[in-house]
């Protein structure tokens, strides 16, 4: 059993739709970011060709913190 708060895992292209919904709420949450709540400027698909290629990039990589392993989403818990 595993009794990690949460995993660190690279990002996937299928995390791309929750993964920019996170990106509004965070966006709305400060000025110190180069977006607002409108979130950034990539659709869906711009942005799973984005996780795609950082996936299979050697040089590249973006990570996630996943609060409930099995992802069911990037949704933030208070």
């Amino acid at each position: 059993m595993n009794n990690s708060l949460f995993v660190i895992e690279r990002a996937r292209p299928e995390e791309a739709a929750a993964l920019l919904d996170y990106l509004k709420i965070v966006g709305g949450e400060t000025e110190n970011l180069s977006f607002g709540a409108e979130g950034v400027s990539l659709d869906l698909e711009a942005e799973q060709d984005y996780l795609r290629m950082q996936s299979e990039s050697t040089d590249n990589v973006q990570y996630l913190a996943i609060c409930q392993p099995g992802r069911t989403s990037l949704d933030r818990k208070y």
